[in-house]
């Protein structure tokens, strides 16, 4: 006998109508659906609905804040869903998005995912699991389609820590995160003023911080090491960003002979 079966001749026994089992029994079985259906991983559910494309509803059932609580949750399927959502969502959201600490927490993931080669002078970190290095991915493409919109862009202009963050992951193992931080930093030089100076600033950051004495040797370090000509190209248009972005000539010429020079002397 089914469990429902069970359920409506327990309820018969004690004097109750078929029809008052059949409602409590209905309660009793959306309740068990709701149960299962929330502990399923909100990343999952959320693939889901954006599958049967929900539209504006979409938008307030999965809220600013419910989303940055789902990502502090370091799981693939999570950053996975919200690189799917933020494709879609409205300029309001996305602006309570940054403003509400999901970029930080991106950002802040990038950075505990990433794998450093370590100071010079200390040994290497180990390799990145597979696991860590598509979620590693996937939070970078997350930052890129915050990069996307205009009111992400604005905000990460206003929040110089935030970019030096991203371009920490530049000593990342992994050349696709790598390749994308780069094109990241091109968007930003190209963005206004503003990012191109962010841009230089957050370069002489991370030479800084990795123990280097010169703002362009990351990218020489990169270029003469790399085996990968997409890699390359995108190494080389970030440098033509921050030569055509300088706002006079005479500045364009300086940055031009430095990263040249860099290049074929050192």
């Amino acid at each position: 006998m089914e469990l429902k079966e069970l359920f409506l001749t327990a309820f018969e026994k004690i004097g109750m109508t078929t029809s008052l089992g059949q409602q409590l029994w209905n309660r009793v079985a959306e309740r068990a659906r709701r149960s299962l259906s929330n502990s399923e991983e909100p990343g999952q559910r959320l693939l889901e609905e954006l599958r049967r494309d929900e539209g504006s509803d979409l938008q307030s059932r999965w809220e600013p804040e419910l989303c940055i609580n789902m990502i502090r949750v370091p799981i693939t399927t999570n950053y996975a869903a919200l690189r799917k959502l933020l494709k879609v969502v409205s300029r309001e959201w996305m602006v309570e998005f940054v403003e509400r600490g999901g970029l930080a927490v991106l950002l802040e993931a990038l950075e505990r995912l990433g794998s450093c080669p370590g100071p010079p002078d200390g040994p290497p970190r180990a390799p990145l699991g597979m696991e860590k290095t598509i979620s590693q991915l996937r939070v970078v493409e997350c930052i890129r389609e915050v990069m996307n919109s205009a009111a992400g862009l604005s905000f990460l202009l206003d929040h110089a820590e935030y970019v030096h963050q991203l371009v920490n992951a530049l000593s990342s193992q992994n050349i696709t995160v790598k390749m994308q931080v780069f094109e990241l930093l091109c968007a930003l030089c190209l963005f206004s003023a503003k990012g191109h100076t962010l841009a230089l600033d957050s370069l002489f950051f991370y030479t800084t911080s990795q123990g280097l004495r010169y703002r362009f040797q990351p990218l020489v370090t990169e270029l003469r090491g790399c085996e990968s000509d997409r890699y390359r190209s995108t190494i080389v248009a970030f440098a033509n960003c921050l030569i055509q972005g300088a706002d006079s000539l005479i500045n364009r010429v300086k940055l031009r002979n430095e990263l040249i020079g860099w290049f074929y002397f050192k």
